[in-house]
C-alpha cells in the first residue's frame, strides 16, 4: 500500500511537471484573447471612444475621454487640476494642446502614447511580436491571492515586466514593470462587456510618483469619429 501511494505521488509530481512544461507564453496569451472575446471581435472594432476618471497620488481628481480609430488615429482629452490638456495624433502628426498652446508631443511621451490604441482595443496583446515585445513564460504562482500564469515581457527599449494571467478564467488580472523611473504594478479588474468584447474596468497603479486609480465609465464600440479631432489645429 506504502510503495502505491509513493508510485501515485510520483505520477502526479510528473503530471504536474509535464502540464507545465507544456505551457508557453503563446498559449497563455491567445487564451487570453479568447476569453476577452476571440482576435476576429477585436479586428471588427475599427473605433472606440472610452469615458474614464479616477485619482492621481490619493487626492488629485482627473478625467479622460478617449477617441481611437484604426490603424494610427488616438485623441485623448484629459482635465485635471483646472488644467484643459489635449494629446492627438492622426497618425503621422503628433501633437499636443495645453492652456490652448499647441506643440509637438515629447518623443518618449510619444512612444507610450502609441500602446494606448492596442491596450484598450484588446489589440496589444495578439500584437506583442510586431510591437517588438518578447515572451517568456515563467510558471506559476499565487497573487492576489488568484493562481496566475506568469508571462515574461521585455520591450525593445530595455523595460520589462511579468503580466499575470487568472488560470480560472485566462483573464490578466495584474502586470508588474520596470521603468525608467522604477517599479511599477498595475491591478486590473471589473472585466465587463462591451459589444463582443470583454474588457476591464478598473485599473489601480501603484508607481514611483504615488498611486493611481482609474475606472472606465463609458465605452462607445464603433461610434462615427470624425477626422478633425485628431487634427492639429491651425
Amino acid at each position: 500500500m506504502k510503495k502505491s501511494r509513493v508510485a501515485l505521488a510520483l505520477a502526479m509530481v510528473l503530471a504536474l511537471a509535464a502540464f507545465a512544461s507544456a505551457q508557453t507564453a503563446e498559449s497563455v496569451i491567445q487564451r487570453a484573447i479568447d476569453a476577452m472575446g476571440g482576435q476576429a471581435a477585436m479586428d471588427s472594432i475599427n473605433s472606440m471612444s472610452l469615458s474614464m476618471s479616477g485619482t492621481m497620488m490619493e487626492t488629485m481628481s482627473i478625467t479622460m475621454n478617449m477617441h481611437i480609430v484604426k490603424p494610427e488615429k488616438i485623441r485623448i482629452d484629459m482635465s485635471m487640476m483646472g488644467m484643459e490638456i489635449i494629446q492627438a495624433t492622426d497618425g503621422t502628426d503628433y501633437w499636443m494642446s495645453q492652456g490652448g498652446q499647441v506643440s509637438d508631443m515629447p518623443a518618449m511621451q510619444k512612444e507610450q502614447f502609441s500602446s494606448n490604441k492596442d491596450m484598450f482595443t484588446g489589440g496589444g496583446l495578439a500584437n506583442l511580436e510586431a510591437m517588438g515585445v518578447a515572451t517568456e513564460y515563467v510558471g506559476r504562482e499565487t497573487a492576489n491571492g488568484i493562481e496566475a500564469d506568469v508571462v515574461k515581457l521585455t520591450y525593445e527599449n530595455g523595460m520589462s515586466g511579468d503580466m499575470y494571467f487568472s488560470t480560472a478564467d485566462g483573464l490578466p488580472f495584474m502586470m508588474k514593470m520596470s521603468t525608467q523611473v522604477g517599479e511599477m504594478t498595475m491591478n486590473i479588474t471589473d472585466y465587463q462587456q462591451f459589444g463582443n468584447v470583454k474588457m476591464a474596468t478598473k485599473m489601480e497603479m501603484e508607481t514611483p510618483q504615488g498611486p493611481m486609480v482609474f475606472t472606465i465609465d463609458d465605452v462607445q464600440i464603433n461610434p462615427a469619429l470624425d477626422d478633425s479631432l485628431f487634427t492639429r489645429p491651425q
